[in-house]
């Protein structure tokens, strides 16, 4: 039916770009840039002030075992160094045993931040300061009652 390969694929990209198929539109989404990644109200109360599920990064959030980011940082600073990691491509993205990617980069005052995507990698799950000490951890309470015998 058809003389040569081209011929072959000259129709089938005509049908695609005519719009039979999703195929245009699976194309479209390869070229077109994506959506800009902001900081959901949720994740945002997890990454400053914590919640049930841990965080509480803010400066003197004091939350035990966790990092905070600097005194100058005010939240939204926070907030926008975030969003600005979460939208680099071009940034070592690795993905996670639990589908979640994570990068980090160290930004202008020295501070190196790490953040964490959702598996579809278009939510901020959460962030935080890693090259910073930790808040202390409270001593584990044993669980043997016979402890101090």
């Amino acid at each position: 039916m058809f003389k040569t390969r081209k011929g072959l694929l000259l129709i089938i990209l005509l049908f695609l770009f005519a719009g039979y198929g999703s195929g245009l539109s699976d194309i479209q989404k390869l070229f077109s840039p994506r959506e800009p990644i902001t900081v959901s109200e949720r994740a945002r109360i997890h990454i400053l002030q914590g919640d049930t599920r841990g965080g509480g990064h803010q400066f003197a959030a004091g939350k035990p075992c966790k990092s905070e980011f600097p005194a100058s940082w005010n939240a939204n600073e926070i907030i926008e160094e975030v969003e600005k990691i979460a939208a680099n491509d071009s940034i070592n993205w690795r993905r996670q045993k639990n589908g979640y990617y994570v990068a980090e980069q160290t930004v202008e005052d020295g501070t190196r931040v790490r953040v964490v995507l959702n598996a579809r990698r278009d939510d901020v799950v959460t962030a935080y300061p890693v090259n910073v000490a930790r808040n202390p951890c409270p001593m584990r309470v044993p669980a043997n009652d016979n402890f101090n015998e």
